[in-house]
């Protein structure tokens, strides 16, 4: 249960303020034993709310909806997952086939570590295409349309207990999967249509939902294939074995009340790449990391190579992995000021990056490497121009914790955008650079005033709705005080458990492995 609360329930692309650790903590210390968190034997749950939502920027111009479920609902759908792990564990060992089959998450120091996590990797994808398609002469790649947003929550009862049993036995204590469904509807307004994305319990339920899928392909289409999530690659000898694959992959899914993705779907004569073109041409390239002017001009023929690759590659995630790994080769301070620049037209050019290039900055800012401000506030305005008003919430969030970071007044324009976005994340961002005095005090704050009220704690605004209100960031909308009033959030509030660390402005530091090896590199420079 602790690993789930802690580690399971913020989606991880979320700014590093936002931590459910204290809640995790709290339950730990005092488990629930009253309503609404728990309830009486024989009784069905009825505690409904909305999750808020943040929109993820993604490579190219594709997004994603997250979502973080009300923590009363989430405890909820915790405390069953967690209590039948065993009977989940055993499911999803029938999808041998799958790179994303989840095992337990390893708890390592400094390491941002999920609770649960794929048995395989990304990386092991080029080796298993390499396997299955020996022999082979065709290759057929298709994935779910929309699938998280389209699975059907009763459909996991007819995975877990078949759809005929699941039909018969409709009560919440009759199956275990009618449990799961229950309980995630609730935290979606009773919404049967889709499962959020984000927490750890979604991805746990996405596979119990494909292992059973798993286990009908070997059946009718054969174990010549592997998937990651709801991508699949098949290998035929044939095109027409490769065509009746395809349609027996429709009619299978189907059954489920889902879609094979049209644009996506790809019948390909082999020999084939078993690796993207664009990772093959950035891969090998060192950059010097001894030779000052060797070293800039690896820089340059880097950059020009890495933009070459994003404009004939868009909607694959060619800067990030560009960027990531300059994080292999510790920069001259000589190549600063030129590295920063790249970094800065990176971020801008693919804003889903941001978030590395931030923890670079400050990797090198605390090695004693100055941060051009002037540069990167530009930036940061610049973001903030193209994206608060296309409700880019994800874009905008970072560029606020960059300007908490690196204590970087944020412009009385860009407050004022920022400031019209109805958002909680981007609210509590945002009242925190007003409360260390780098957003306006004269900042118009109506807009998030008014979600201040006991009805917002069950609605899309619950975690502004409560965190401002502990913080005394924001009184109430009206003249009653409500955190400590209102049941499942009072004993919260009393406890002052925090959802948001402000701390994490003095305190934080990188976890990515990649940019902790880089951290270790600059150090030994420092003293070589």
């Amino acid at each position: 249960m602790n690993r789930l609360l802690s580690r399971g329930y913020f989606p991880t692309e979320l700014p590093p303020p936002f931590q459910t650790v204290e809640y995790a903590k709290f339950i730990a210390a005092t488990p629930p034993t009253a309503q609404p968190y728990v309830f009486a034997g024989g009784k069905t749950p009825n505690y409904v709310s909305r999750p808020c939502t943040y929109n993820l920027a993604r490579a190219g111009s594709l997004r994603r909806v997250l979502s973080i479920p009300n923590p009363i609902n989430f405890y909820q759908l915790a405390s069953v997952v967690s209590a039948n792990w065993s009977t989940l564990n055993k499911h999803y060992n029938k999808s041998l086939n799958a790179l994303s089959r989840p095992k337990v998450g390893l708890s390592i120091p400094f390491r941002n570590r999920r609770a649960y996590e794929w048995t395989g990797h990304f990386r092991d994808i080029p080796e298993r295409r390499a396997s299955i398609r020996a022999g082979m002469r065709y290759s057929l790649a298709v994935d779910i349309k929309a699938f998280y947003p389209s699975v059907y929550t009763h459909s996991l009862a007819w995975a877990l207990h078949t759809k005929e049993k699941a039909q018969s036995n409709v009560g919440y204590d009759d199956l275990l999967a009618n449990r799961f469904d229950r309980l995630i509807q609730n935290a979606q307004s009773k919404q049967t249509k889709g499962i959020p994305v984000g927490p750890d319990t979604s991805f746990l339920m996405a596979e119990l939902l494909l292992s059973t899928i798993d286990v009908d392909i070997k059946k009718r289409i054969g174990k010549r294939y592997f998937r990651y999530l709801d991508d699949y690659e098949f290998c035929f000898r044939t095109a027409t074995e490769a065509d009746t694959g395809l349609s027996l992959f429709q009619e299978i899914i189907g059954k489920f009340e889902l879609n094979a993705n049209e644009v996506k779907t790809k019948i390909e004569e082999l020999p084939a790449l078993l690796d993207n073109a664009w990772v093959r041409q950035i891969r090998p390239f060192d950059i010097d990391s001894q030779r000052l002017g060797r070293q800039k001009s690896d820089l340059f023929d880097f950059f020009n190579l890495s933009i070459e690759m994003w404009k004939q590659y868009p909607q694959e995630a060619v800067i990030r992995y560009a960027v990531a790994k300059t994080t292999s080769t510790p920069v001259s301070s000589g190549c600063w000021q030129l590295y920063q620049q790249l970094l800065c037209q990176w971020a801008m050019a693919e804003p889903a990056v941001l978030p590395v290039v931030l923890d670079i900055l400050l990797i090198y800012k605390k090695n004693g490497s100055p941060i051009d401000l002037d540069m990167l506030g530009e930036l940061l305005n610049n973001l903030v121009a193209i994206h608060a008003p296309r409700g880019h919430t994800s874009e905008v969030a970072w560029v606020i914790w960059a300007h908490l970071l690196f204590s970087i007044n944020i412009t009385t324009a860009a407050g004022r955008t920022v400031c019209k976005m109805d958002n909680p994340i981007i609210a509590l961002l945002a009242l925190h650079a007003k409360n260390n005095k780098l957003l306006s005090a004269n900042s118009n704050l109506k807009l998030w005033q008014g979600k201040m009220t006991s009805g917002e704690l069950t609605g899309e605004n619950w975690l502004l709705a409560y965190e401002a209100r502990i913080k005394k960031w924001l009184g109430p909308a009206t003249t009653k005080e409500y955190v400590k009033t209102t049941v499942g959030f009072a004993d919260l509030g009393k406890a002052g458990v925090s959802f948001y660390d402000a701390k994490k402005v003095t305190n934080y530091s990188p976890g990515d492995f990649k940019l902790l090896t880089l951290k270790n590199a600059l150090l030994a420079a420092s003293y070589a």
